[in-house]
C-alpha cells in the first residue's frame, strides 16, 4: 500500500475510533483503536513494514518530548529516587528474573533469547492515570510515578532487549561492555538533551529579537524539536534519543516560555494547539499500528503445529510474572521507605498500572529472522506470540482490575486515547481560575503603581481604574454566589464610602456657594448631579423597594443623555455651565478624599483594602482628568496607553507561567487564562490598526 493511502487510512480510524469511544464509554479509546487495526488486518490483509529506529524518531520520540514537557517538574524531582529506581533497576530486574521463568518455561528457548524477551516486556506504556484519581483517590506519588517512570525505562528496556538479541544472534555477551554502553548511552542522551534545547532556545530568541516574528515559522521550529535531538543523539552520538527527548522536553518548561511570554502573545497559544493536534494523531496512530501488527506477530503461533492454547498458557504465566516482579518490587520499596506507607492495595495497582504498548510490539518485530550461523532465530514466532499476548493481557487486566481494586466507577483512558484532559485537575492545591484571574488583576494594578510617573499619570489611573473594576467584579460575583442578600458587602461598603465623599463634596459645596465664590446656576449644576448620584446609591442599596417603573426612567434619562452629547444637541449655555463647573470639581475631589481620611481614621467599622484603594483611584483619576480637560487625547497619551498595556499583560503572563511552575495552578487553567490574555492583547492590536 502506497505511504499516502497508509497515512489516510491511519488517520482516518483515529478519528473513528475517538468518534466511537465517545458511545462506548466503558472501553478505553486505545483499546478501540488496537480493535480497529486488528479488524483492519484481518480482513483487507494490510501489512505494514515497521521499523525500531524509524518508529522511535517519529513516534515515541515527540510524545516522550511531549509528556516530559507536560510532566510537572516539581513531582518530578520530588520523586526522583523511586523514578529512577523503577525506570532502570526494576527494568534490569524484571529482565533477569522474568527472564529466566520465560527460558525454564519455553522449551528450546536460549537464556539469552529470553532475556532479550524480557527486557522488551519490562519498559510500561505511560497510562493516564487521571481517569482514576478523580474517583478512586490514589496517592499523588502513584500516579506522578508511574507517569515519570515510563519517561525513562523505554531506554533501559531497549538496551537490555538489544543486547539480549546481539547474544542470540552473535552467541557473545559481555556484562563489562553492556554496563559501559548503559551508562555511556543514558548519560551523554541526557547531556546531549540538555545542550542542544539550550542552544534551540537561544537561537528561538535570537531568532524572535531579530525581528522574524512569524508564528508559523516559531510553530515549525518547535515541533521539528524533538526530532531532531532524537536523530543527533542517536545517529552522531550513538546516545540515548529517549533519554535526550525526555530531558529536552523537562527542560523546555522552564527555559523559552517564560521568556517568549513577554515576546509573544500568540505563540504560546498556536504551538500549545499545535502539539495537542500532533500528539493526539500520533498517540491514536502509534495504537492502530499495534493492532494492525498483533495478527503478524501471532499468525505463525496460530497456523503452524505448535498448540495455540500452551502458546496462551505461556503468555499469561509471563504476565503474571512481570506483574508479580513489579507488584513485590513496589511494596518492598515503600516498606523500605521513610515517605510513604507500604500498601499491598496500591502495591498491585502499581502492578497494574505497567501497562505494555507499542515500544514492546515494535521491539519484538525488529528481531531479526536469522542469526550470524545462517540458521533462523530461535523460537521468533514464541517470542511474537508472548509478547502480543502480554500486551493484551495487561491492557485487559489495568482496564479490569483497576478500577475494582481502586473502587473507581471511571472508565480508564489511555494515552491517546482522546486529546488528554489536564492532569490532577482536582489537586486540592490548586487554585480555581477566578483566584488565578483575581491574582494576575492584582498584579496588573501593583505593576500600574510602581510604573506611575508624573508624565504618565492620567495613563496609568485611567488603566488601575479598569483594572479596579474588574476586580470588584469579580469579588462582588463572588460574594453574590455565597450570600442570599441582594446587595453584595463589598458593594454595600463601596456604596457606604461614596456615600461618604458624595455628601463631603454637596458641604464643600455650599460652602464655596456661600462664600460667594461659585454663581447660583454652577451651584445649582453641580448640587442636582451630586443629588441625582446620591439617590441612585440609595436606590441600590434599597433594591428591593425599587419598582420596574423607577428602574426604566432611570435607564431612559442616562441613555437620552448619552444620545445628546452624542449627537451635539445640548444647550450652548449647558456646555458653557460644564466648562465652567471644572474648575471647582477638582476642590470637590480633593475634599472628598481628604473627608474619607478622616472618616476612615474615626470609625470603627472594617473595609477592604480593594473597595477603599478603588474609591481613592476613581477620585485621583477624577483630578487628573481635569487637569487635562481642554486637551483632546494626544498621540502621546494612546502611545502610552499601548506600551502600557502591552507591558502589563507581559507581567501578567509571567505571573501565569510563575503559578504554574510553584504547582498552583493546572496546566489546563493556566492554558485557558494565557488564551484570555492572547485574545485581549490581539483585539487591542487590530483595533490600532483600524
Amino acid at each position: 500500500m502506497a505511504i499516502i493511502e497508509i497515512i489516510l487510512l491511519l488517520v482516518t480510524l483515529v478519528v473513528i475510533s475517538n468518534v466511537l469511544s465517545h458511545y462506548i464509554v466503558a472501553i478505553p479509546g486505545s483499546l478501540i483503536q488496537i480493535t480497529l487495526g486488528i479488524v483492519i488486518a484481518l480482513l483487507f490483509k494490510i501489512k505494514i513494514e515497521v521499523t525500531t529506529d524509524w518508529f522511535m524518531l517519529l513516534f515515541i520520540a515527540p510524545i516522550l518530548f511531549f509528556d516530559g514537557s507536560r510532566f510537572p517538574k516539581k513531582e518530578l524531582w520530588a520523586m526522583k529516587k523511586p523514578i529512577i529506581a523503577n525506570s532502570i533497576f526494576l527494568v534490569i530486574l524484571s529482565t533477569i528474573l522474568v527472564g529466566m521463568i520465560i527460558h525454564w518455561l519455553v522449551p528450546n528457548m536460549p537464556l539469552a533469547t529470553s532475556f532479550a524477551l524480557a527486557g522488551i516486556l519490562a519498559p510500561t506504556d505511560p497510562i493516564a492515570v487521571q481517569s482514576i484519581s478523580k474517583k478512586a483517590k490514589l496517592p499523588s506519588n502513584l500516579m506522578h510515578l508511574v507517569s515519570g517512570e515510563s519517561l525513562i525505562n523505554d531506554a533501559s528496556g531497549l538496551i537490555c532487549f538489544k543486547y539480549g538479541v546481539a547474544a542470540t544472534v552473535s552467541g557473545y555477551f559481555s556484562l563489562k561492555d553492556a554496563s559501559i554502553e548503559f551508562f555511556y548511552i543514558a548519560i551523554v542522551g541526557a547531556i546531549i538533551g540538555l545542550i542542544l534545547m539550550w542552544l534551540i532556545d537561544v537561537l528561538e530568541l535570537f531568532i524572535y529579537q531579530q525581528g522574524i516574528d512569524d508564528i508559523t515559522l516559531h510553530t515549525i521550529l518547535r515541533v521539528v524539536t524533538p526530532f531532531l535531538i532524537y536523530f543527533i543523539a542517536e545517529e552522531l552520538f550513538h546516545a540515548s534519543g529517549v533519554v535526550a527527548v525526555v530531558v529536552a522536553g523537562v527542560l523546555k518548561v522552564g527555559t523559552n516560555n517564560k521568556k517568549f511570554s513577554v515576546y509573544s502573545s500568540e505563540l504560546q497559544v498556536v504551538v500549545t494547539k499545535t502539539w495537542d493536534l500532533v500528539v493526539y494523531l500520533l498517540n491514536g496512530v502509534v495504537f492502530i499500528i499495534l493492532g494492525i501488527e498483533l495478527p503478524q506477530a501471532m499468525r505463525s503461533i496460530v497456523i503452524s503445529d505448535h498448540s495455540t492454547m500452551l502458546a496462551i498458557g505461556y503468555a499469561v504465566v509471563v504476565w503474571l510474572s512481570i506483574l508479580a516482579v513489579r507488584t513485590l518490587w513496589s511494596y518492598v520499596y515503600d516498606l523500605f521507605s521513610r515517605k510513604t506507607r507500604a500498601s499491598f492495595q496500591k502495591a498491585i495497582l502499581s502492578g497494574l498500572s505497567g501497562v505494555r504498548g507499542a515500544v514492546t510490539m515494535i521491539g519484538v518485530l525488529s528481531i531479526p529472522l536469522v542469526i550470524d550461523s545462517g540458521e533462523p532465530f530461535p523460537r521468533r514466532t514464541m517470542v511474537l506470540f508472548i509478547a502480543s499476548g502480554v500486551i493484551i493481557l495487561s491492557l485487559l487486566a489495568a482496564t479490569i482490575l483497576i478500577p475494582l481494586i481502586a473502587n473507581n466507577t471511571t472508565p480508564l483512558h489511555y494515552r491517546g486515547s482522546a486529546l488528554e484532559e489536564d492532569e490532577n485537575e482536582e489537586n486540592c492545591d490548586y487554585i480555581t481560575q477566578e483566584d488565578a484571574e483575581i491574582y494576575i488583576t492584582k498584579v496588573a494594578i501593583q505593576y500600574l503603581e510602581s510604573h506611575r510617573r508624573v508624565e504618565n499619570q492620567q495613563v496609568v489611573l485611567d488603566l488601575i481604574s479598569e483594572y479596579e473594576k474588574q476586580l470588584a467584579a469579580y469579588e462582588i460575583s463572588r460574594q453574590s454566589l455565597s450570600t442570599s442578600s441582594f446587595v453584595p458587602e463589598l458593594l454595600k461598603q463601596s456604596i457606604v464610602l461614596h456615600t461618604v465623599t458624595l455628601k463631603a463634596e454637596m458641604q464643600t459645596l455650599q460652602d464655596l456657594h456661600e462664600q460667594k465664590e461659585i454663581s447660583d446656576e454652577i451651584f445649582e449644576y453641580e448640587k442636582d448631579k451630586l443629588e441625582h448620584i446620591l439617590h441612585r446609591l440609595n436606590e441600590t442599596l434599597d433594591y428591593q423597594s425599587v419598582s420596574l417603573l423607577t428602574l426604566i426612567t432611570n435607564s431612559w434619562r442616562i441613555n437620552y443623555r448619552k444620545l445628546k452629547r452624542y449627537l451635539g444637541l445640548e444647550s450652548k449655555k449647558h456646555r458653557e455651565l460644564m466648562h465652567d463647573a471644572q474648575d471647582y470639581e477638582r476642590i470637590l475631589a480633593k475634599s472628598a478624599i481628604k473627608e474619607l481620611s478622616k472618616y476612615l481614621k474615626e470609625t470603627d467599622a472594617e473595609y477592604s483594602q480593594n473597595v477603599i484603594y478603588q474609591v481613592v483611584t476613581s477620585y485621583r483619576r477624577r483630578i487628573e482628568k481635569l487637569k487635562h480637560a481642554d486637551e483632546k487625547r494626544s498621540e502621546d497619551y494612546e502611545e502610552q496607553l499601548t506600551i502600557l498595556r502591552t507591558s502589563v499583560l507581559a507581567e501578567q503572563r509571567v505571573s501565569i507561567q510563575d503559578l504554574f511552575e510553584q504547582g498552583r495552578l493546572s496546566r489546563k487553567t493556566a492554558s485557558n487564562i494565557r488564551t484570555k490574555i492572547n485574545y485581549t492583547e490581539n483585539s487591542m492590536n487590530i483595533e490600532l490598526e483600524e
